[in-house]
């Protein structure tokens, strides 16, 4: 393996991305005008400055990454051709591994269609959901308690959340996803929260109470937040892609914060709805499409 060429090779597709980057946004602003839509969602142009560094050495990492990947998978040939190759493949484990589970957890859950989420061919009879999340050891089963859940979190605006240094990793039988999360959260549910189960990802009142408390604010009724830390989480799926579990975890509970959010920052269910109708298409049938059987 020559890797002064591999450098060389990581080194030329970085500098690609970013030019390609700067191209697609002047001659699309639509593009700019989008991310500035949602400053609860995107960082402003200041705090993409600041953060720019740790972005462009990641992003030489992953192209390193890529270039050792296509130097060992290299079998002699045109280098279009088996670059070509390469790039659908990747594309296709994007697609396959972070945009179909994005489909099947993110999407419909944000979009507050929780009845999707949990149709026979996407959720199993009797799923489990296990919190782990600032000291509490919580697990929900079955479909029904589960339907609940989104439910009052639809109803609450707080199924909308989003997420910064996204790792996913993709076994025979699982995912595994570890996300600095942002999630939005009631203040009706801080107050009036004797249940844990009313609170996004297993979220405790009294420690949000805390949380805020420690920033000399209190919680309001009527006003959402923005709650933020490291979750680390784990999607087991039965053998035909049905999912059976999710485990969500905080490794770093003292690390959390929350704000409290401007209404103009506020998201509802219903805008993140219409925002990413465009985005959720229907699957297709397992046993059409994996086991090749027809009807």
């Amino acid at each position: 393996m020559n890797f002064p060429r591999i450098a060389l090779a990581a080194l030329g597709a970085f500098v690609t991305y970013f030019i390609l980057g700067f191209v697609l946004f002047a001659i699309i602003p639509t593009l700019r005008n989008e991310f500035a839509k949602y400053p609860a969602v995107y960082r402003s142009q200041e705090g993409i400055k600041r953060t720019m560094p740790f972005g462009m050495a990641a992003m030489f990492v992953a192209m390193l990454a890529l270039a050792i990947l296509y130097a060992m998978l290299y079998k002699g040939g045109s280098g279009i051709v088996e670059g070509a190759y390469f790039g659908a493949l990747i594309g296709l484990f994007a697609v396959c591994s972070f945009v179909i589970h994005n489909y099947v957890n993110l999407y419909l859950e944000m979009s507050g269609r929780y009845d999707d989420v949990l149709t026979d061919d996407m959720m199993v009879e009797n799923p489990v959901y296990n919190l782990h999340a600032l000291g509490f050891n919580t697990t929900i089963s079955g479909k029904e308690n589960v339907r609940n859940l989104y439910k009052f979190w639809a109803e609450t605006n707080q199924t909308v959340f989003y997420g910064e240094n996204v790792q996913v990793a993709v076994a025979d039988n699982f995912i595994a996803l570890t996300v600095v999360a942002h999630q939005q959260v009631w203040g009706g549910s801080i107050l009036s929260s004797k249940v844990l189960g009313v609170l996004p990802k297993g979220l405790s009142s009294e420690l949000l109470l805390k949380l805020l408390s420690m920033k000399g604010a209190k919680a309001e009724p009527d006003q959402m937040y923005l709650y933020t830390n490291q979750e680390e989480t784990i999607w087991p799926y039965d053998d035909r892609g049905r999912l059976m579990r999710e485990d969500v975890m905080e490794p770093f509970p003292e690390k959390a914060q929350i704000r409290k959010l401007d209404p103009s920052e506020v998201l509802t269910t219903a805008q993140a709805a219409a925002q990413l109708a465009p985005l959720i298409k229907p699957l297709p049938n397992f046993d059409e499409y994996v086991l090749g059987k027809t009807s």
